[in-house]
């Protein structure tokens, strides 16, 4: 799997139905229809998001304590030079 092929939809046949589904749905709605239909889907939306922003500060959270737990801290130094210390790059 490549670094980022996780956030690519995979397109099934279950999901193409869904699709067409709704856009026939579509079709065929008046406009209070369309109205409530569209507010649904923004507020499905949100809730993704958030789900979505939540998983990726989690794993973030798991990674950087990963990467802290194995990492030998040099005394008397304090979390900037130990960040660094973890980092491929110096920030200039």
């Amino acid at each position: 799997m490549a670094w980022s092929s996780w956030m690519c939809i995979e397109r099934t046949p279950e999901l193409d139905f869904e699709l067409e589904k709704g856009r026939v749905m579509f079709q065929e709605a008046d406009h209070e229809k369309l109205r409530d239909f569209t507010l649904n889907l923004y507020q499905d939306w949100l809730l993704q998001q958030k789900v979505l922003q939540q998983a990726v500060r989690r794993i973030a959270e798991l990674e950087c304590r990963e990467a802290l737990s194995g990492a030998i801290v040099p005394k008397r130094q304090g979390w900037r030079g130990r960040l660094q210390g973890l980092l491929p790059f110096r920030a200039g």
